[in-house]
């Protein structure tokens, strides 16, 4: 047993362990999102790389990254959660400091992989920190809290990166990048073990409680790959010519819902608040779909974006209030593996859709697919809860 496992949480869940820990969350995401609009260009200009080559080295860490979050669950439940925390930015940091080197596209893949090994860890690591030190009724409360440190990191992170190669300095973004990801490693420092030291054997590559939720989490995630990856360019086929405005409205939404409705999963119940995220992600996006005009879009992303705000968080604090405490690391991560799966699966399938008919078609897949993300919630939700030990 360790001297501070934060297994038996406290009623009180913004302390300031909690807080430090989100904030190391913040300093994380900021830090590789501001490669976000760097490094494609630096792929394409410097190292003179075609789209699909640009893609591949954008995309690339999600191999690593998918196949090792059951590892680093499995890690995390046996030695706890600081080695993860700390030890998935260190990786990180060293592989944004290798663009310093990097003189090839090759290079680039392989950092990319090696950042993808990191982010499989740290993103588990704080994760599970964050449940661990919520009470079984405020899971749902310390997702949404967590979460904001994820989109503000997205927010911000990108716009630092335009700001600091404004110079023409790639070397710049490096290591501001890999600074940040340094400062996030020393927060986390004060990560809690959280570990009781007592893992059972578990067979398979995914947690049994993950499994219909991780299903019901893809539904959802295709569309959102779809918006994500195509508005911008539909944005300027409807007329609208700053596109960015959308991404913001949509940013901006998120981090809103997630701080003021962050006890929203546990005071109607994560299953419910999950179910009626799913209901809204089909929604906005079939509204995008349905009116090709701005106000169409806008309004579309405000309904899309309060699904989206409630529906990791949601289903999160159902797979874990689902799960032993000793293999609490292990279902986060088998969940977390959904959601790189579904985004890079639904980037493809929704580019092939524009590719053979239109973004609105694409939309309109995407609001579908979510929809029919309701149907393993509801399997799950009938199933009897596993009586834990």
């Amino acid at each position: 047993m360790t001297d501070d496992v934060g297994l038996a949480a406290p009623q009180r869940l913004l302390t300031w362990r909690f807080v430090a820990v989100t904030v190391a969350g913040l300093a994380y995401f900021v830090g590789w999102t501001i490669l976000y609009p760097v490094l494609p260009r630096f792929v394409e200009d410097e190292l003179g790389g075609t789209g699909a080559q640009v893609g591949l080295a954008v995309g690339s860490f999600g191999i690593t990254a998918a196949l090792l979050r059951p590892v680093a669950g499995r890690v995390g439940d046996r030695y706890g959660r600081r080695v993860l925390v700390v030890g998935g930015m260190l990786v990180v940091a060293v592989a944004l400091l290798g663009y310093l080197v990097a003189d090839s596209i090759l290079m680039v893949v392989v950092l990319r992989l090696l950042f993808g090994v990191g982010e499989a860890f740290a993103f588990v690591g704080l994760a599970t920190a964050a449940q661990d030190m919520a009470s079984d009724d405020r899971r749902g409360e310390a997702a949404n809290y967590f979460s904001f440190a994820v989109y503000g990191g997205v927010a911000a992170g990108p716009p630092l990166g335009e700001w600091l190669f404004a110079g023409g300095s790639y070397d710049r973004v490096w290591i501001v990048a890999s600074a940040c990801v340094l400062g996030g490693a020393l927060l986390g420092l004060v990560t809690p073990v959280g570990t009781t030291g007592e893992v059972r054997a578990r067979p398979g590559l995914i947690h049994r409680e993950a499994l219909l939720p991780g299903l019901a989490l893809t539904g959802g995630l295709f569309g959102y790959a779809g918006f994500v990856s195509f508005v911008a360019v539909y944005a300027r086929s409807i007329g609208l010519a700053n596109a960015g405005l959308v991404f913001t409205l949509y940013a901006v939404l998120i981090m809103v819902a997630r701080v003021v409705g962050a006890k929203v999963p546990d005071r109607y119940g994560a299953l419910r608040i999950g179910s009626l995220s799913l209901m809204a992600l089909g929604a906005g996006l079939l509204l995008v779909a349905a009116v090709a005009t701005p106000v169409g879009l806008f309004a579309g992303v405000v309904v899309f974006a309060a699904g989206m705000a409630m529906n990791f968080p949601a289903l999160l604090a159902v797979v874990v209030n689902r799960s032993a405490a000793s293999e609490r690391a292990f279902a986060v991560a088998s969940l977390s593996v959904f959601f790189d799966v579904a985004f890079a699966l639904g980037a493809v399938v929704m580019g092939l859709i524009v590719g053979a008919a239109s973004e609105r078609v694409a939309f309109a897949v995407g609001g579908l697919c979510a929809l029919a993300g309701l149907v393993p919630l509801r399997l799950y939700a009938r199933r009897p809860a596993p009586v834990l030990s």
